[in-house]
């Protein structure tokens, strides 16, 4: 199967129903779609790369820095009391070095804590675009950078 994070990434479809943010010439971040979760972030490589271990020293050096920067700008975004980061690149046709950054709120449901949080990803009833739009727009405000348009999302 053809990596849909590199298709993505080329405008050929479209994976999130919210504004996405160019962080620089390695990094984008886009509001997760389809999840139950105000605020699942995923930071993506820009170019195509399987393991972390393949990342060039500017990509490793750029993600120390971005890591951080959206973890707070996500909790600016959400008041979220911790953030989650995953990184597994493993499903089919996403074996692409990307991050999930999920915000956590004080009122979190114990079901949902550490690893089950993956019970809110693929959901049938995600969060509306208004909210993944509102944060995505607060998040690129924080850091001082322009959300992109997402064109109609990919079925």
């Amino acid at each position: 199967m053809a990596c849909q994070t590199c298709r993505a990434l080329a405008d050929e479809i479209v994976l999130t129903d919210a504004p996405r943010v160019d962080l620089d010439d390695h990094w984008r971040v886009e509001h997760c779609y389809p999840v139950a979760v105000t605020g699942w972030l995923v930071l993506v490589l820009r170019r195509h790369a399987r393991a972390l271990h393949d990342l060039t020293d500017d990509e490793a050096a750029s993600l120390g820095h971005w890591l951080p920067a959206v973890a707070r700008a996500l909790h600016a975004a959400t008041d979220s009391e911790v953030e989650y980061v995953m990184q597994f690149a493993e499903s089919a046709g996403f074996q692409h070095v990307h991050f999930h950054l999920v915000a956590r709120p004080p009122d979190w449901p114990d079901d949902l804590q550490g690893p089950g949080v993956w019970a809110a990803f693929g959901v049938p009833n995600p969060v509306s675009s208004s909210k993944t739009t509102g944060v995505m727009e607060a998040l690129a405000l924080h850091l001082g950078l322009s959300p992109q348009p997402s064109g109609p999302l990919h079925s």
